[in-house]
């Protein structure tokens, strides 16, 4: 009968395993039986698997926990007091059912207000550029969330509510300067002339362009009007234009630049 490999053979067993020997190869080099060397081995190769399996969950975990604090640190990065900004003021954002959760400052930020799961109190909140260039902010409360212009939120709580037909205005032109000293409300014909005369723009386009028979305010409010139901023939007659010029007007055909133009 023939005797059980000793610990050191075993190891050694092992050990060739690890390099690509065959059990066929050990056996012969060992003067052990194929059989005898594959029950000695197979105990000691799924111990070994097991702990690199246990090795590798470990350092996975801790790669994943890892990055949580990188992400947690750069949360905290966020969390800028109010007199890191000297002449910073915050304000209450206009906004129904957030204001008492959300501030504003006349810098252009936004924070949490109010402690809440999911939330801390004086978290500067982090900001995202949309398609057209403008910073954005995302609020969220009870499972509703809402992503809003930051030039809406820092006029409307330092100006005061848009009036009707008016639009945001960057004096300088940055999108991204969301100061209070840099934002006004214009109507749309003033936003375009700033534009060419202010920030270099050649392209005459709408009012500047001798050729229209529209302002750029009558262009929303012939917006609103289709919206509203009100047939092409009869907004065409009120603004001495044919029905074609206002199906243009409704698809796109035609100044639809102005929405790129405007500040939403």
């Amino acid at each position: 009968m023939a005797t059980r490999l000793s610990q050191e053979e075993i190891k050694r067993a092992v050990y060739m395993r690890s390099i690509g020997r065959t059990y066929k190869d050990i056996a012969i080099e060992m003067g052990r039986s194929y059989g005898g060397v594959r029950l000695a081995c197979i105990p000691e190769e799924r111990e070994i698997g097991r702990n690199r399996s246990n090795e590798y969950r470990i350092n996975n975990i801790d790669d994943v926990n890892r990055k949580k604090r990188e992400v947690y640190r750069s949360d905290r990065e966020q969390e800028v007091s109010e007199k890191d900004i000297p002449g910073e003021i915050w304000r209450r954002v206009v906004m129904e059912g957030f204001s008492e959760w959300y501030a504003v400052s006349n810098k252009g930020r936004a924070k949490c207000t109010n402690w809440r799961i999911g939330s801390t109190p004086g978290l500067i909140l982090k900001q995202s550029i949309n398609h057209k260039g403008y910073p954005m902010v995302g609020f969220s409360l009870n499972c509703e969330k809402k992503t809003i212009s930051v030039h809406k939120l820092v006029t409307a709580a330092f100006i005061g509510e848009c009036p009707d037909g008016y639009q945001v205005n960057h004096k300088n032109g940055n999108k991204k300067d969301n100061n209070i000293e840099n934002l006004e409300y214009v109507t749309p014909s003033y936003n375009i002339i700033h534009s060419y005369e202010n920030l270099g723009r050649t392209r005459m386009r709408g009012s500047l362009n001798g050729h229209s028979k529209l302002l750029e305010e009558e262009v929303i409010l012939i917006r609103n009007m289709i919206e509203d139901g009100i047939s092409q023939k009869e907004i065409g007659e009120m603004y001495g234009v044919w029905p074609s010029a206002i199906q243009k007007i409704k698809s796109g055909a035609s100044w639809a630049w102005l929405d790129e133009e405007a500040e939403e």
